[in-house]
């Protein structure tokens, strides 16, 4: 898909590479398996964000 940003990565000498969504609080469900809910999910949306901010 042009234009589409891609996360690469390379593990056991296979590249990955994984779409960049555009929803990130789509993908927060997906990660909690539940509705995100920022009063109670808001610290495990921080340290997602976080470690996926370089990426």
């Amino acid at each position: 898909m042009e234009g589409t940003k891609l996360l690469t990565r390379i593990i056991n000498n296979k590249k990955i590479l994984e779409p960049l969504h555009d929803d990130p609080f789509r993908v927060l469900d997906e990660l909690i398996s539940e509705p995100y809910n920022e009063r109670i999910d808001e610290k495990k949306a921080e340290e997602w964000l976080l470690r996926n901010i370089s990426h």
